[in-house]
C-alpha cells in the first residue's frame, strides 16, 4: 500500500470512530467534531471577477478566484450582464508547479445537480489529494457551477429565506406523494407555487428579460470546463514563467517530454480536461466528453448516471440496485453482533433483524410517533424514517452504525432521547437529489467543522435538473401515479421520495427553461480517434458499485460502451460512488494509476473493501 494511502485510511478510521463515540446522527452529512459550521468570513463578493485566474489566499491553506465566463456560449454578449462569475477554488499540488513531479490540475464535481465545488474541495481536498498522489503531485480544483452556491447571478426566487423554509416546512409536513390524495394535492400545489413564483421574481431577470435560470444548464456549464481548461494552462504558463525568470524549474515547460506512461498532466499544447466527477457529475463529465472529445485529459466517472434517463426528465434508472443496499444493511449488522444496535442474541440470521425491522416500520406508517424536545414537539413519520435511512444509504461506513443506533432507540420508545442524540429534522430537504447535498460523502475530513449548505439550493436544484431534461410539465395528476407505482415497483422504500425529483419539473415554466440550442441530449459517446494522441489522453475510466442505492452499475457498464476503449471498474460494496463512500485500497490504487500513468485496469476489475461498518480498525492499519 502508499504511504499516501495509508494515510488517508487512517484519517477516514480515526474521523469514524471520533464521530462513533458522538451523538449518533441521522443528518443527510458527516457531522462535524465539534457539531459546528466552518467559518463563512470569508468574503466572495470581495474578489474582483477576471477573465483569468487570478488567486487570493481563502480559508485554510486554499486560494479562491472568480472567473468571469459568457452567460451564454452561443449567443456571447459584451454587456455586464451578460457574465457569470464563477467561484473556483483549489488546493495547491504539495510540489511547484514549476516541479518535474507536478502532475497537473484534477477538475472535481460533487453532483447533485446544485453541489458546491467549493465545498467539496474545502471538505474533501486534502484526502482526495492523498488518493490521487503518487509519482506525481496535483492540484485539486473546483468551482460552484452557474447557479450554485457561491457563484453568482443567483438562481434565486423567494425574496427572502424565510419564505422559502416556510415552502419546504409545508413541503414535508405533507407528507409522502403517495400517503393519499390530500398529500398528493397539497405537494401539486406547492410546487406548482414555485413554478409561478420563479415566473413572476424579479430576482436574476436581465434587461432582455431572461433569467439566469435559462441558462444553467449543464451544456453552458460544459462550455465552462472548457474555459477553465485554458485559463489553468495559462495560469501555469504564467507560474512557469515566474519560476524561470527566478532561476527555477525547466527552461522550456514542454522541453524532453517524458514516455506516455509517464506523461505529466499538464494541458501543454490543447488543453485537456483531468476530471473526477461523482453521480451527476458523471453526466456533466458526460457532457463534455461527447461535446469535445479532443479535450478529454484523463476522466473518471464515478457513480454513473444513465445520461439518456436524466435527458428525458424519467428519473427511472436509479433504484434498480437500491433493496441490494438494505440486503448488506442487515447481512452486516448481523455480522457485527452486538456492536450494531439492531442486533439481538436470540436472532438465528440477517433475515430476522429485517423481519423486526418490518414490524416497526409497518406500525410506524399508521403511527406517527410524537417526540418533545427542548420545548418543542416533533412528528416522526414513516415518511421521515424513509427519507433517513435513503440518505445513510449514501456513506454506509460512516452513517450505517448511527443508523442502526437511531432506529433502536425509537423501537425502544425512548424518543427524547432519540431526538437529542438525532436532530436530523431540519436537514431534510424536500426533493432527494443524486448526490446528497449535505457532504454525506466525507470519509477523508480532517477539519473540526462542516460547511454549511446555501438557501437556494432548491432553485438551483430545480432549474438545472428540470432544464436538463424533457418538458413534462403537461403530465397530470394521473400521470404522476402512474409514475410514483413504477418507481415503487423498483424501491418501495425510496420510489415515493425519489419521485419528487421529477414532481418539480411538471410546474416548471417554459421561461424559465433554457432554449433547446443550450441543451445536450446527445449522441452521448467518443471515438479515440477524436483524443489528442500525445500520450495525455486516455480513455474513461467508469466506476460503479455492487449496491449503490441510486446509480446502479449497470449505468456504468451501458454508458461505457459508448465511448471507446473506455473500462469500468466495479467496487464490491454498498453507498454510492466509490473512492469517497467505503475504504478500498484496490480502488484507491486504480484511481491513483488513472491519474498518475494513464493506465486503464481490466474492464470488469472487482475491487474488494478493506473494511464495513462495525468494524474494528483493521491490524495493518493501526
Amino acid at each position: 500500500m502508499k504511504t499516501g494511502l495509508l494515510s488517508c485510511y487512517r484519517e477516514f478510521v480515526l474521523l469514524s470512530l471520533l464521530l462513533g463515540s458522538q451523538a449518533y446522527s441521522f443528518i443527510p452529512s458527516l457531522p462535524s467534531i465539534s457539531a459546528t459550521e466552518l467559518d463563512e468570513t470569508f468574503k466572495w463578493n470581495e474578489i474582483e471577477p477576471q477573465h483569468k485566474l487570478r488567486y487570493t489566499p481563502c480559508y485554510d491553506g486554499l486560494e479562491c478566484a472568480r472567473l468571469l465566463v459568457p452567460l451564454d456560449w452561443n449567443n456571447p454578449g459584451s454587456e455586464p450582464w451578460q457574465q457569470v462569475a464563477l467561484a473556483v477554488v483549489r488546493l495547491p499540488a504539495t510540489v511547484n508547479q514549476s516541479d518535474p513531479q507536478f502532475g497537473g490540475t484534477i477538475v472535481l464535481n460533487p453532483g447533485g445537480p446544485s453541489g458546491s465545488g467549493v465545498d467539496l474541495v474545502r471538505r474533501s481536498a486534502s484526502g482526495i489529494q492523498e488518493i490521487v498522489d503518487g509519482e506525481k503531485h496535483f492540484e485539486i480544483l473546483a468551482f460552484d457551477p452557474r447557479g450554485t452556491k457561491y457563484t453568482t447571478p443567483t438562481t434565486a426566487c423567494f425574496p427572502q429565506d424565510a419564505d422559502r423554509d416556510r415552502w419546504t416546512t409545508h413541503s414535508n409536513d405533507a407528507g409522502s406523494v403517495d400517503d393519499g390524495p390530500f398529500s398528493l394535492s397539497v405537494k401539486w400545489a406547492l410546487v406548482q407555487g414555485l413554478g409561478q413564483l420563479c415566473d413572476q421574481t424579479n430576482l436574476g431577470v436581465f434587461p432582455d428579460g431572461s433569467n439566469i435560470r435559462q441558462y444553467v444548464s449543464t451544456l453552458q456549464v460544459a462550455y465552462d470546463l472548457v474555459r477553465l481548461t485554458e485559463v489553468i494552462d495559462e495560469e501555469l504558463e504564467n507560474a512557469t514563467a515566474r519560476a524561470r525568470a527566478q532561476g527555477q524549474g525547466p527552461t522550456d515547460l514542454h522541453a524532453a517530454t517524458p514516455p506516455p506512461d509517464q506523461t505529466v498532466l499538464v494541458n501543454a499544447r490543447v488543453p485537456l480536461l483531468n476530471y473526477w466527477g461523482y453521480s451527476y457529475g458523471t453526466f456533466l463529465g458526460n457532457t463534455f466528453a461527447s461535446m469535445f472529445p479532443n479535450r478529454i485529459g484523463r476522466i473518471i466517472l464515478d457513480g454513473v448516471v444513465d445520461s439518456d434517463d436524466y435527458s428525458a426528465a424519467g428519473w427511472l434508472t436509479n433504484l434498480q440496485d437500491n433493496h441490494r443496499v438494505w440486503e448488506f444493511f442487515f447481512q452486516w449488522c448481523f455480522e457485527a453482533g452486538p456492536a450494531c444496535a439492531l442486533y439481538d442474541p436470540t436472532f438465528q440470521n440477517a433475515s430476522d433483524i429485517e423481519a423486526e425491522f418490518k414490524v416497526f416500520a409497518s406500525f410506524l406508517q399508521d403511527n406517527p410517533l410524537s417526540v418533545v424536545h427542548d420545548g418543542r414537539v416533533y412528528i416522526l413519520t414513516y415518511f421521515g424514517l424513509q427519507k433517513a435511512m435513503h440518505s445513510a444509504s449514501y456513506g454506509p461506513y460512516q452513517l450505517w452504525p448511527r443508523l442502526a443506533a437511531g432506529i433502536q432507540q425509537v423501537v425502544k420508545g425512548d424518543y427524547a432521547g432519540f431526538h437529542a442524540n438525532i436532530s436530523f429534522f431540519p436537514f431534510f430537504p424536500s426533493t432527494p437529489p443524486l448526490l446528497e447535498n449535505y457532504n454525506i460523502l466525507d470519509p477523508f475530513d480532517n477539519l473540526t467543522s462542516r460547511p454549511s449548505g446555501y438557501p437556494h439550493v432548491l432553485e438551483a436544484q430545480t432549474a438545472i435538473l428540470c432544464g436538463d431534461g424533457d418538458d413534462i410539465s403537461s403530465d397530470t395528476k394521473a400521470d404522476f401515479l402512474d409514475y410514483v407505482s413504477e418507481l415503487k415497483n423498483q424501491s418501495a422504500l425510496v420510489g415515493p421520495s425519489w419521485a419528487q425529483i421529477t414532481l418539480l419539473c411538471r410546474h416548471w415554466p417554459k421561461s424559465q427553461r433554457p432554449l433547446n440550442r443550450n441543451r445536450f441530449t446527445g449522441p452521448f459517446g467518443s471515438q479515440l480517434q477524436d483524443y489528442q494522441d500525445d500520450g495525455r489522453s486516455s480513455p474513461i475510466l467508469f466506476i460503479g458499485n455492487t449496491a449503490d442505492p441510486v446509480t446502479p452499475l449497470r449505468n456504468a457498464v451501458k454508458m461505457s460502451r459508448l465511448h471507446e476503449g473506455s473500462k469500468v471498474l466495479i467496487q464490491n460494496s454498498p453507498g454510492h460512488c466509490s473512492g469517497v463512500s467505503i475504504p478500498s485500497n484496490c480502488t484507491w490504487t486504480a484511481i491513483s494509476d488513472f491519474f498518475n500513468y494513464g493506465s486503464l485496469p481490466e474492464n470488469g476489475t472487482r475491487c474488494e473493501i478493506d473494511a464495513k461498518p462495525w468494524d474494528p480498525v483493521p491490524p495493518q492499519f493501526v
